[in-house]
Parts: structure tokens; sequence; C-alpha cells
């Protein structure tokens, strides 16, 4: 397809249609694909349940309010591939000097109620946990969830240990959208019970998130992020110059772990990620609270594949159903 910039506005609609020196004729399945921008999910939904869209990218909170009240003409599509928590990236302590301590970290991990969360917040779309990897994906490991049990009184004994007896005042930072928001007042009132006193931040939007985070501004930061092939995975999140390793956080005994699991074939090399994934717990550089559905919700005219691990369904995949 190619853009047809006539019947396209920018920031609000774009329309495609068949390149006609496309040589497959035969995978052009629309005569149109019309791709339009919504500024709040309410009214996505509610030009899905009007027929205005055949598919609309969504999340795993509004997937939860909407999956008992959908119209028979209209279906969910999701799978479990992301996490979805905090990144505790000021590990150095720059401005949240808290955060350098390991024994903080831990004690916010301890301080959530991951099933209460997962239940209240996405219910089917999501499932607690403490680790990176959703189950199905390379490093994923069941003994790992054991890790952080839901413990307010080893979350205040930590920090305690760590000369924050009284609990201290904490900065937490998330993206502006409906999923972030409800998510870190959630993380909030958890945080609050074992003595961290959390202060919001809304960044509205991801140019002014990448502004900070080349000028090293995040510290404590609710975000998701998408589970993978590990050798992947650990250029956004573990290794130094990731995207989301923001202060460009080093561990020794981390790097040599990756090190050592990215020399082996992806079939040998799974008891090695599980290694990487279980000291990336102890270390507790984040603190996830579920592994999140991508959640799509699509008209029943529209045959649509599984997401299986990948975040986004490509638009060539979408075909009419027969």
């Amino acid at each position: 397809y190619r853009l047809d910039p006539a019947a396209t506005i920018s920031g609000k609609s774009y329309t495609y249609v068949p390149n006609e020196h496309y040589y497959d004729k035969s995978r052009v399945k629309w005569d149109k694909v019309v791709v339009q921008v919504f500024e709040d999910q309410n009214s996505g939904i509610q030009a899905m349940k009007a027929g205005q869209l055949k598919v609309l990218v969504s999340d795993p909170l509004t997937g939860n309010a909407n999956a008992a009240n959908l119209p028979a003409n209209l279906r969910i599509v999701s799978d479990p591939v992301q996490w979805t928590g905090i990144v505790l990236s000021d590990r150095e302590g720059a401005f949240q000097p808290e955060l350098k301590d390991v024994r903080v970290r831990q004690a916010i991990n301890y301080a959530l109620d991951r099933k209460l969360i997962s239940d209240a917040l996405f219910g089917k779309m999501a499932d607690p946990t403490v680790q990176m990897q959703s189950k199905g994906f390379m490093g994923y490991d069941p003994a790992i969830e054991k890790r952080y049990p839901y413990d307010p009184a080893k979350a205040k004994a930590l920090l305690a240990e760590a000369g924050y007896p009284n609990g201290f005042d904490l900065k937490l930072q998330y993206v502006n959208n409906t999923l972030s928001r409800f998510l870190t007042m959630a993380i909030a009132g958890q945080l609050k019970k074992v003595g961290i006193r959390v202060t919001t931040d809304e960044i509205q939007n991801f140019g002014v998130l990448n502004a900070l985070a080349k000028s090293k501004k995040i510290g404590a930061l609710v975000f998701n992020s998408n589970s993978g092939v590990p050798t992947l995975a650990r250029f956004q999140t573990l290794d130094p110059k990731g995207s989301l390793n923001f202060h460009g956080s080093e561990d020794a005994t981390l790097t040599r772990l990756m090190n050592e699991a990215a020399l082996l074939p992806l079939d040998k090399a799974e008891a090695s990620w599980k290694k990487v994934y279980a000291h990336v717990a102890d270390i507790a550089w984040f603190a996830p609270v579920v592994a999140s559905h991508t959640v799509y919700f699509a008209s029943n005219s529209v045959k649509m594949p599984r997401i299986g691990q990948s975040v986004v369904v490509d638009l060539i995949d979408m075909v009419p159903a027969k």
C-alpha cells in the first residue's frame, strides 16, 4: 500500500491505497486501509462498538474493563508478551539516593501485592509476576516467582537496615496514559503501607521522556517492556547502553552471565538465561508487577493472527474473514 496524502490528516488519520506497482497482487486484501489516531481508549472503544473500526490497538486495562460487555460482532485478541512495573533506574543514587542501596530496591519489591493489583486492574489480561520474561519466553523460571512474595514486614525491615526506618520520599514517574496512571496510583498505595511516600510525576509524552532520559533525570519510572529473545531484549533493559538503562548501570556478575548465555546457541541457552534473569531479580533493578497482555479489539469480519511472542501484529497479516 501507499499513502494517499489527499485523504490523510497528519496526527489524526492516515489513508493507504493499493500500490499499483506492487508485484504480488494476491497479498492486497483491502481496497483501502485507514489508520486513525485516538487521544484516549474510550473514544476508540466507542468507535469500535459503532462499527467505525475493524481493529483497535488497546491495553490490558481497557481489555479487562470491556471484556464482559462487548457486542457479539467484536472480540478480544490477546497474548501475554510484556512485563509492566517499575524501572528502578537511578541505581547510582544520582538524585534519588535511596535507590542506590539494593536493600531499598528489594524492599520495594516485597512491598507490592502483585496479585491484588493484577486482579483489580487487569483481570484475565495479566498475571502477577516478579520477573521480566513472561511464560513461554526463554529465561522464564517459576522459581524466580518465589523471590519476592508480598511481605510488608520484610520490606520495612530492609528499609530499616538500609537506614530508612521511617521510610523516605520517592518520586514515581509515568508517561501520560490511563494504564500507567492507574497502575502508578495502585503502586503508590502499596508503597505507602511500608513508609515510602510517593509523589507522582506525569511525563506528558515520549518526547519529554526521551529528553529526561538523555539528561539522566529518570529515577523510578512506571513502564512496560516486551519479553522476547534474550539476546535482543537485553539491549533494551540490561545493557549499559540499553534504551531503558537510563543511567548506564552495570553489574559485573550480570555482564558475565549475559555474555556466557549469549555465546550459546538458543536451543542450549535456556538454563543460562534463567541464571541471568534470576540475578536481575536479586539485584532488583526493576520491580515488575504483572506479565501483561498485548490487547487488540477486533471485528469478527477480520481474521487476526495470534500475537504470540510479538507486541505488534503486522497489518499485512490482518485479512478479511472468510
